[in-house]
């Protein structure tokens, strides 16, 4: 598990092997602007597992929000 605060290259090279599949273009065609690492938030409320629906033109969606499991920066 990555827990630095400095980029890491292999990492990097993950997401950009993922992205270019999930893109459907290749590897070299992704111009990296910049690189930083951000630390996930932990909440001082505790988990949220929620469901809520929300309307997107004529489409129902279901959107579960599910986070605060704890990470980088618990407060309490």
């Amino acid at each position: 598990m990555h827990s630095g605060t400095e980029p890491e290259d292999i990492i990097t090279e993950e997401i950009v092997k993922r992205s270019s599949a999930l893109l459907r273009i290749r590897q070299n065609e992704i111009k990296i602007l910049n690189k930083w690492v951000g630390l996930r938030p932990g909440r001082v409320s505790g988990v949220r597992i929620e469901a809520e629906y929300i309307d997107v033109g004529t489409t129902r969606i279901l959107i579960v929000h599910n986070y605060g499991h704890g990470g980088c920066g618990k407060r309490g």
